[in-house]
């Protein structure tokens, strides 16, 4: 409100000096436009008219309507400019998500009721694009060799994640896990082994479970083992559940030999896997030996809503963990 004040109290002030300037330039030339139509009728043999002080007042008021017309006019012009150019900035403002989310929509059509989903997308198309505006126009056809073979290789591994997996770097695996969970409510992860914390975590993961443990998201730990295993490792399960409550976490074991049970004697998949909202799974199978940097581990990302199988294993182990 200050701000608008100030740049509007300069603007009054403008106005009002050019308005008395228009005045004392309309007094002046008003007082002696007489005597110059005068002197211009006698130029071209015309007599001239009588010149009393009533004319004179009639003279200056004609000249300053005239320039205040003028003035008004140039007034409206200029601030008119200025609307337009806010208009034109608000308008771009405005148009460009619009135009982006067109774009997506067109392209994605599956997305048009996913904002976030589409926004994401949008960064992504964003991200290509600049990368061909890099290259010029002479050398596109060249250039289109590697983007081709770059998309081809993209297709590879989307088509890999969602089947058969990929084989990701333990922290790419972790970064995806932090971008699920940026837009979700709930986070379980459901893992095949029990850990003497934080020393056979790694630093990346030990970071992750801080910065979710700064969250408003339900985020559960889940240690899934046979009856015998979980025995075995309660001096480490004890461990894990005390560095995880002081981080806002819960921790809770399940038998997985009950869960097998539940499920007709078969488990649809000996991976860890992380749960986003209970619609999203991520599969990731356990490492040999311990989780270290630089190791890479097959990821599979699967859409539960497709998978009624990973469904029913998830929902048995939460219903059964203790």
């Amino acid at each position: 409100m200050t701000s608008s004040v100030n740049e509007t109290a300069p603007g009054a002030l403008r106005w009002l000096l050019g308005s008395i300037a228009v005045f004392l330039i309309s007094l002046t030339f008003g007082a002696v436009l007489p005597d110059g139509l005068n002197w211009f009728l006698v130029e071209i043999g015309k007599p001239k008219f009588e010149i009393t002080p009533l004319t004179r007042f009639f003279s200056v008021v004609i000249v300053f309507l005239s320039a205040s017309v003028a003035e008004l006019a140039l007034w409206m012009r200029s601030s008119m400019s200025g609307v337009s150019s806010m208009v034109r900035q608000a308008l771009a403002q405005e148009m460009t998500p619009a135009l982006e989310s067109a774009l997506v929509g067109a392209l994605l059509p599956q997305l048009r009721t996913h904002d976030d989903a589409a926004r994401k997308a949008g960064e992504l198309i964003q991200t290509f694009s600049s990368a061909l505006s890099t290259v010029p126009p002479s050398l596109m056809r060249a250039h289109s060799v590697l983007f081709e073979r770059g998309l081809a290789d993209l297709t590879s591994m989307i088509a890999q994640v969602h089947h058969d997996g990929l084989d990701v770097d333990i922290n790419e695996h972790i970064e995806i896990s932090r971008r699920c969970a940026e837009r979700a409510s709930s986070f379980v992860t459901i893992n095949r082994s029990a850990f003497k914390v934080p020393t056979e975590w790694t630093k990346d993961w030990c970071q992750f479970v801080e910065e979710l443990g700064q969250r408003r998201i339900a985020k559960e730990y889940i240690v899934l083992m046979t009856k015998r295993d979980l025995t075995a490792s309660v001096s480490k399960i004890n461990g894990m559940r005390t560095y995880l409550e002081e981080r806002g976490w819960t921790l809770r074991t399940c038998d997985s030999h009950d869960v097998q049970e539940s499920l007709g004697g078969v488990l649809p998949t000996e991976a860890n896997v992380d749960v986003f909202d209970r619609r999203v799974a991520k599969l990731q199978q356990p490492p040999h030996g311990g989780y270290r940097g630089g190791i890479k581990l097959r990821l599979t990302i699967v859409d539960l809503d497709s998978s009624q199988e990973l469904r029913r294993f998830v929902d048995r182990v939460l219903s059964i963990a203790v």
